[in-house]
Parts: C-alpha cells; structure tokens; sequence
C-alpha cells in the first residue's frame, strides 16, 4: 500500500471547499454584500483556470499565465511521523496550505484590498470550521482546528498588485 496522506488531505480540503451547498463559493456569495464586495468563484476541479494544487507566487501565475487572479493554490508542507500508534504506515501531524491570490490594478479598481481579503477569510475559515471532514477507509484526515491565517504585503505586477492570503490548518493523519 501507498502513503497516499498527503494527497488524502488535498483531497479532503478541495471536497469540503467544492461542496455547493457549504463550501467556499456558496459562503463568499453569501457574505460579499456584508463586505461590499464583487464574488467570485473557485473552480476546485482538476482542470481548473483559477486552481492549483501547487506552491506558486504571484509573480509565476502572472508571467506564466498559470492562472487567473483570483487564484487559490492548495498544497502540503510540513509532515511529522509520530511513530504512535504503532503498526501502521503513518500517524501524525501534517501541515496543509491554502493560499488565495487576489489582484488590484491600478487606476482600474477602487484601492481596497483589506474588504475583499476579509471577504476570502470568512469565506474560507467558514467553510473550513463547518465542514464534515471526509474519512477514506485507508487515510484518517482529522481537522484539528488549529489554524493560522496571514496576509501578505501586496507584492507589484505588470499593471497593478497582488496579494496572498495564507491560510495553514493542522491536520491529525493516521494510515492504517
């Protein structure tokens, strides 16, 4: 058998930020009048314009056209085996990242990046602390509600600004 708990916990961020019915996109449409914000959309799928299961600076999604601002990259960082409980493949903690990339162009927009980020905040940390986190038969993903958000400078582009919102969330895995 593989050590798939990597991949496991990407798999369960991305179905619990896709879901219609309580995931990021349905949560930022339902707040962005309180923010004063224009929604937008995540596409979570495999095939996506706006979503990445990669570690990418807005600097690459701009001169590589990887995607397309608003941008969310989702990947793993830190993995520590504990080594407890014994007799299976992998029980400890993982660190997963999901960074939302916005942009703002300069003399197009309004200069205002603190309403849309608090908008992406409650939209994420909304959907994250409500979700059903999904259980494989093989993988155990336990959310252990330990998360951290920061917010970037805005960093210069071509023409105008962008600026990530970094959200680390703490995960229990466990393989049997």
């Amino acid at each position: 058998m593989s050590l798939t708990y990597r991949k496991a916990v990407r798999d369960a961020i991305a179905s619990v930020m896709a879901n219609p019915l309580t995931g990021f996109n349905f949560r930022l449409n339902a707040i962005a009048a309180d923010y004063g914000v224009t929604p937008f959309e995540i596409e979570w799928g495999g095939s996506a314009d706006n979503f990445a299961m990669a570690y990418i600076d807005p600097q690459d999604i701009e001169t590589c056209s990887l995607l397309n601002f608003p941008a969310a990259c989702l990947y793993t960082s830190d993995a520590e085996d504990t080594g407890l409980p014994r007799a299976v493949a992998f029980s400890g903690g993982l660190i997963a990242c999901l960074d939302f990339w916005q942009r703002k162009r300069e003399g197009a927009e309004g200069f205002d990046t603190e309403s849309m980020t608090d908008a992406i905040e409650d939209a994420a940390m909304s959907a994250i602390n409500a979700a059903t986190w999904p259980i494989d038969q093989n993988v155990s993903v336990i959310f252990s509600r330990r998360t951290s958000i920061q917010r970037d400078h805005l960093v210069p582009l071509a023409d105008g600004f962008g600026q990530r919102i970094h959200i680390r969330m703490q995960f229990e895995v466990k393989c049997k």
